[in-house]
Parts: C-alpha cells; structure tokens; sequence
C-alpha cells in the first residue's frame, strides 16, 4: 500500500513493485475514503479515515473516524475484531520503534488497530515493531 502515490508514481517508477505487480495483480482503478461506496463524495480526510475505512471497510461517514485525531475511536466491526474472533493469530506489525497500543508517539494515526474500542484489551499484544518481523519469520512464528 503507498499512500499518497498514484498508481503511476509506482508502477513503472518502483521496478521491484512493478514486477511482483506483474507478477500477482494490481488495481489500477481504486477510491479512498474520500468516496463512498457508490462513487459520491463523503468529505477531504487525512490519513486515519482512509485507514480506518481499509480496516473495516465502511467511509468515514460510516466509522465516524474523519480525522488524524488520536483520541477519536470506533466500535464497528473490523478486521482485527474478525480475526480474534476466528481464533486466529495476527499481528500488527507497525514501522514505528514503540509498539503496544498504549505508547503515543508521531504518526500513532497511521497504526489502526489502535482505532477500535472494540479490540483495546488485547491491543498490545498485537501491536508490535515492525523490527520483530524479521525475528518472526524466520523463526517459522508469523501469525495466521
């Protein structure tokens, strides 16, 4: 996902990108938050309500989450409720160095899983640094 860049500042330009697109599949006609399902306009938002809405597929008039404001969360259902709810293991492995759902730090609207009311008692022990992805795959423990 890059956020921000047309289809055409990355596919072409990213070669590595344009080759697993090849590869597997790209969408190259998509909308973000700033539409509603059927195409008409439903505000200008920021990062987290285009977050949100990939997260639990509803528009920012849906969720309710039309800001970067890290106060402001939701209760509708999510992928991260879904995939507890499954029994399955998931992680949300975020750039940032600080990990667990309860440290602010710059940019903590781009990390979802913190949006959700409805999944906040188990949200640190998913909410991890990206740095331990690498510890995961290879030791064969990535979650479902």
């Amino acid at each position: 996902m890059f956020e921000n860049k047309s289809y055409d500042q990355v596919i072409g330009p990213a070669p590595y990108i344009t080759s697993l697109a090849n590869k597997c599949a790209t969408a190259s006609s998509w909308q973000d938050a700033n539409s509603k399902v059927d195409g008409s306009p439903d505000g200008t938002y920021k990062s987290k309500p285009n977050y949100a809405t990939l997260t639990n597929g509803l528009s920012p008039s849906v969720h309710g989450l039309v800001n970067d404001s890290y106060e402001t969360t939701t209760t509708v259902d999510n992928i991260y409720n879904q995939l507890n709810l499954s029994g399955l293991t998931f992680k949300d492995y975020y750039e940032a160095e600080a990990g667990g759902c309860g440290v602010r730090f710059s940019g903590d609207y781009h990390d979802p899983i913190r949006y959700y009311a409805n999944v906040a008692s188990i949200c640190n022990a998913h909410d991890v640094p990206l740095s331990t992805f690498m510890t995961d795959l290879n030791s064969g423990n990535l979650p479902a």
